[in-house]
Formats: C-alpha cells, structure tokens, sequence
C-alpha cells in the first residue's frame, strides 16, 4: 500500500492507496495559517493524518514511506523545503522534522510533479512512455516524466513550462517577470482576458453567463457565451487557444514527450472547444513536423485526486 498527501494553502489531504494505485481512504484537516513554527506544525499535522489512515485500516506494517505533494520550490534529496509562496514555509527541512512524530519516512516533491506522477501512473498517462503535464488554474503547473522518472533538474527546480517566456516584455507574472506563458496561458489570464472585453462591449453575452458581474467571469461563463453565438467570447477564447497552443508548441520542442496531459478546470471543456482546435494548431507547428511520431493531446482524468496519487508514488520515481 502506499500513502500521500497533498499540502494545500487552506487544507492538507492524505490519501491510502492500494496496490492498483487507487486511494481507498482519505483524511483532511484544514490549514492553520497562526503556528509561529509553521514547519513543526505541518510536519506534525502529516504525522497525524498518517496516523489517522494508518490505523483505521490496520496498515501499519503495510506502508514503507510516506509520500508529500508541496506547493513550490523543494529539494527532494536534502529533505528540505526551500520556499512555498503561499505558506509560510523556508529553508524547512521537513522530512527531519516528520520523523520527530512518524517512524516511517517521508519523500516530498513539488505539487505540480507530484500530480504528473499521478496522472502517469494511474491515470491518463498509464499507457505512454513519457508524458508533460500542463495544470491550467491560477498558473501554468507542470511536470515531465520519462520511463517512469521525474525530470527535476539538478537542483530540483526544473520543468516550470508556465515560466517560459511567451512575450517579450509583456503582461507581469507572478514570478516577477513579464511574458510568461502563465501569464497569458493560466485560467486566470483567460479571465483577464474576458473582463477586459467586457469592458469594451457592453452588449456581449459575457455579462449574462457572469451574472452582470466582471467578478462572476469564469473559465465555464466564457464557454457558455461563446456557444451562445456571442462574438466577444469567440474572440476572447480564440485568443487564448492561440497563446495556449504557442506555450504547448514551446515545451513539446524542449521536452517532445509522447503525450501531453491537460489539467486543471480548464481542461473540463469539451475536446470540440479545446483539444481538437489545439491539436490542429500544434501540428506541423513544432521541431519534429516531419515525423511520424507526433505527441498527442489528452485531458487529465484524475482530477484532485492525481497530487495524492502522485505523492504516495514518489518512491517509485
């Protein structure tokens, strides 16, 4: 068996898996934003989400590790997490802190490869010998593995596709830059993108399917008006699948993996409005036009759950 967790800015999941890489029991907790020693207190919350698993399904002597998806920059063989943005955690070496209160070890990877990992080896990858991962949300998430293997760089930062730059000096980005992909390729920017045209067409469908609100925009309101015939949203969506594409065209000619997974909530409109348009745009589009062996666009299947899967994997990558 084998046992996850998913480390969230409002929430920690745990996942036990069984042999078949399916989870077949969860606990969750909330994240507590207060502890001063916020690196104890996460270490100390797996450690009870492990427990909590553990015993209630007589697992004990049936888990060897435990496996942890972290929400930014790790150092998987020091153990040691080097910054999350959006927790307070630096410099934290984790795995150390986790055997204070566990006697199983734990692996810690960055969220992004953990749920790479996952749709890799249960899920929409199963079948393919190397896959990129693209989770469109409020950034561009990404992972690469190959034969079973994380690609993560030397020092553990490598396969950040949504920070590829997209534009030369062009919209600001999180990471402190101007242009990346994230910027013009994230949920987020599609929705930038609709407020922006709403803005200048006040008679679009855009306002109706958000409820006659620029803050009730939403990757699904832009969909529903552009299927209403709306010109606005045509052209929004458009525009984003073209810049979409520009960013895919770019990581499939770095990495040229056999399959190229899309996540995210994005990914939850329909292969005619997504995936078809993009696999036309990308072909012929990249370094290895002229072979036979082109990569293939495919939906994440495994929706939440692939960061936990992956996680509880991590010994096997």
């Amino acid at each position: 068996m084998y046992l996850g967790i998913d480390i969230g800015g409002t929430s920690f999941k745990a996942g036990l898996l069984d042999d078949s890489f399916q989870i077949v029991d969860m606990a969750t907790c909330p994240a507590d934003r207060s502890p001063q020693d916020y690196g104890d207190y996460l270490a100390r919350e797996m450690a009870s989400l492990t427990d909590t698993l553990l015993s209630r399904n007589n697992a004990g002597d049936k888990v060897s590790y435990v496996g942890a998806g972290i929400p930014g920059f790790v150092d998987p063989a020091a153990g040691q997490i080097m910054f999350t943005p959006n927790l307070p955690l630096k410099d934290v070496p984790i795995c150390s802190l986790f055997q204070r209160y566990s006697s199983l070890p734990l692996l810690i990877g960055n969220d992004a490869n953990c749920a790479a990992l996952g749709e890799y080896h249960a899920g929409s990858g199963k079948d393919a010998s190397s896959m990129l991962l693209l989770t469109l949300g409020t950034g561009v998430g990404s992972g690469f593995i190959s034969e079973g293997k994380l690609y993560t760089g030397w020092n553990g930062a490598a396969v950040e596709a949504g920070h590829m730059l997209l534009v030369m000096d062009g919209r600001p980005c999180g990471c402190g830059r101007k242009g990346c992909f994230e910027a013009y390729g994230s949920a987020t920017a599609l929705i930038h993108d609709a407020q922006e045209a709403m803005g200048k067409d006040p008679d679009s469908l855009l306002w109706k399917t958000a409820g006659g609100s620029l803050d009730g925009v939403t990757g699904k309101s832009v969909l529903e008006a552009k299927r209403l015939g709306d010109a606005t949203a045509e052209a929004v969506w458009r525009n984003y699948l073209h810049c979409l594409a520009q960013g895919i065209i770019n990581a499939i000619n770095v990495f040229q993996p056999e399959l190229v997974c899309i996540g995210g909530g994005i990914s939850n409109a329909g292969e005619e409005d997504l995936l078809i348009p993009l696999q036309r745009s990308i072909e012929g589009h990249t370094m290895a036009q002229g072979s036979p062996k082109q990569p293939r666009l495919r939906k994440a299947c495994l929706g939440n759950d692939a960061g936990i899967i992956g996680a509880a994997l991590l010994g096997l990558s």
